[in-house]
């Protein structure tokens, strides 16, 4: 009886914890000649809809449940 109460409790906790696993991408941008950061870039993700901004260092930092376990390839914009 001992068993079947682990397992349903174990599979209670997975099926909680399971949804809210994110997938967190970060990076900068920088200038390619001087090495200096980009503020304010725009950064989005390759077949998503989702985009964030640069800070002002030219560091992103995005988490999110809707990105693959492999997130897509980042585009960059310049700012406007």
């Amino acid at each position: 009886m001992k068993k079947i109460w682990l397992v349903f409790v174990l599979f209670c906790l997975a099926c909680v914890l399971a949804p809210a696993q994110t997938t967190r991408v970060r990076g900068t941008v920088t200038d390619a000649e001087t090495g200096e950061p980009i503020p304010f870039v725009g950064v989005y993700f390759d077949g998503t809809t989702i985009g964030i901004s640069t800070d002002l260092e030219g560091h992103y930092l995005k988490g999110t449940t809707a990105l693959k376990p492999a997130p897509p390839t980042p585009i960059f914009s310049p700012p406007s």
